[in-house]
């Protein structure tokens, strides 16, 4: 059975735990960690991780998923970010 196809369906919520300049890296259940490059075709003012702070949520959608190592790997494209209230 290939799973090819849905992957890229789906949406997840994950709350933002680590920012660099080209990437973004959220916890989804508290548990799970997802990397979100910046995509290169966008530059650093465009992209929407640009902004994001720790704590924010953040709306991703699931674009590889590796659970061939000793950790699951995860990568999503981010979609939309809601702030944290501090």
């Amino acid at each position: 059975m290939s799973f090819s196809g849905l992957i890229e369906n789906i949406l997840c919520l994950g709350i933002v735990n680590k920012k660099g300049v080209n990437h973004i890296g959220c916890l989804v259940h508290k548990c799970f960690h997802v990397a979100i490059p910046r995509p290169t075709e966008e530059r650093d003012e465009e992209w929407l991780g640009t902004s994001v702070n720790i704590g924010d949520q953040v709306t991703f959608r699931v674009e590889a998923c590796d659970f061939t190592g000793s950790l699951p790997y995860i990568r999503g494209k981010l979609i939309n970010l809601r702030y944290a209230f501090v």
